[in-house]
């Protein structure tokens, strides 16, 4: 090994995790069947330390350390790293990160925490782990979503750029809804933004004495007409009729057998 690292066994009690780990949920199955190997074959691939104050700092391999105290071990093997300074963590946790499937919710997580301690500057850690600091914005924004939308995005595996044109509409219900909507019908972040716009225009359009309909109503619409719209140049013969009242918008489709 190099002169920055060398192989050791390390009592599990000495290590703590890293502040800056971005992996918060750990699958409690694939977490057993991963202890269940570790009792019967140990740990092959070393965690990932460093020292600090007498201790070590674990890097990498939370998941490893977790099922190893489950298999009942007490010490696990380790690649010592000497990394002198914070600046240079970031690249590291989240360069081992990157192998694992981790949620755009804990890189984000992960990300601020890195941003906030002033470690360093957003362009220098997407210079660092390879990619773009709007991403990295993007995911940092993201944790300002409900609970209930943070669940929707990994149903459906929708990008932060979903989640971006999702937060362009400030109603948080509606964020909701809409990114629901984009990850059953399979939108691109550009089809939401397409259909947000229209539904913003028409709504600009509007008498002002006119009662007002609920927005994302307008953008479910324009989808619909998108549609026919590509049935018929694919050679379907479809149309639609739409009649609205104060109450109620009537939208039928009709197509040719």
């Amino acid at each position: 090994m190099g002169n920055n690292m060398k192989l050791k066994y390390i009592e599990i009690d000495k290590i703590k995790v890293c502040p800056n780990q971005p992996r918060s949920f750990f699958d409690p199955v694939l977490l057993q069947g991963l202890a269940d190997s570790v009792r019967r074959y140990g740990i092959i691939e070393p965690v990932c330390v460093r020292r600090v104050r007498g201790k070590y700092e674990l890097i990498s391999g939370e998941r490893r350390i977790r099922a190893a105290r489950m298999a009942g071990l007490r010490r696990v093997p380790a690649i010592v790293r000497f990394i002198k300074n914070d600046s240079a963590l970031p690249a590291v946790v989240l360069g081992n990160s990157a192998r694992q499937n981790i949620s755009l919710f804990d890189e984000g997580q992960a990300f601020k925490n890195i941003v906030e301690r002033s470690i360093i500057t957003r362009a220098e850690l997407a210079s660092r782990i390879g990619t773009s600091e709007e991403s990295i914005l993007a995911k940092i924004e993201a944790l300002g979503l409900t609970e209930k939308a943070k669940r929707i995005v990994p149903a459906y595996n929708l990008s932060e750029w979903h989640i971006v044109e999702a937060m362009r509409i400030k109603d948080k219900h509606k964020q909701e809804e809409i990114l629901k909507f984009a990850g059953e019908g399979r939108l691109s972040p550009d089809k939401i933004r397409q259909l947000i716009m229209s539904a913003e225009n028409e709504e600009q359009a509007d008498v002002p004495t006119r009662k007002q309909v609920v927005r994302n109503e307008k953008i479910y619409i324009n989808t619909i007409r998108h549609t026919v719209s590509m049935m018929n140049e694919a050679g379907s013969v479809a149309r639609t009729t739409e009649k609205e009242d104060d109450e109620f918008i009537r939208f039928t489709v009709e197509i040719k057998k």
